[in-house]
């Protein structure tokens, strides 16, 4: 016998499709910080802002699957 109504299951669903904030990563200098954005449907975004607020995020790329690694930010040469 099942024990989740279907008004749970959409519940779950609904839980489960929220947006999370993966794998922040600073940069060398602390200037700014990347992250990940998945849990809309298969689409993983990462994005960019400068930690001081200066800016609004900024999208750098958007993906199809949830096949994207942390992101790292490097110093410059």
């Amino acid at each position: 016998m099942d024990s989740v109504l279907p008004a749970d299951r959409e519940l779950i669903d609904r839980l489960l499709a929220l947006p999370e904030l993966e794998h922040p990563s600073l940069s060398p200098d602390g200037n700014w910080l990347a992250w990940s954005w998945s849990g809309l449907g298969a689409t993983v975004e990462v994005w960019i802002a400068p930690t001081d607020g200066g800016a609004p995020p900024r999208r750098l790329a958007r993906h199809a699957d949830d096949r994207i690694d942390r992101p790292e930010l490097a110093a410059r040469a």
